[in-house]
């Protein structure tokens, strides 16, 4: 039985601990209403698409979608030496003419 959308998300534990990975079925992802939350002190790409897969086959979930905030995502983009997404990218504001 496949129980929908899971949803992940990576946020920063306290007083600079870490990471940790918050696993809920329902948005926002919330360590309130999450599922599953796993603590990440060693962090690597292949070590979050691990968990990753693992959530998906432990709760039987359709498919699994990244709710990490954005600059998060630059941060381990940038630990991981890899290209930020477009949808990460910061967004410049315009400064309107006078």
């Amino acid at each position: 039985m496949n129980n929908g959308t899971l949803y992940v998300r990576i946020i920063d534990q306290d007083r600079k601990r870490g990471h940790a990975m918050v696993v809920s079925f329902e948005r926002p992802v919330v360590q309130r209403t999450a599922i599953q939350t796993t603590t990440m002190a060693g962090i690597s790409r292949e070590y979050i698409n691990k968990n990753i897969e693992r959530f998906k086959q432990q709760y039987s979930a359709d498919n699994v979608i990244d709710d990490t905030d954005h600059g998060m995502v630059r941060r381990l983009c940038k630990m991981f030496g890899e290209e930020v997404p477009d949808y990460a990218k910061p967004v410049k504001k315009v400064k309107k003419p006078e």
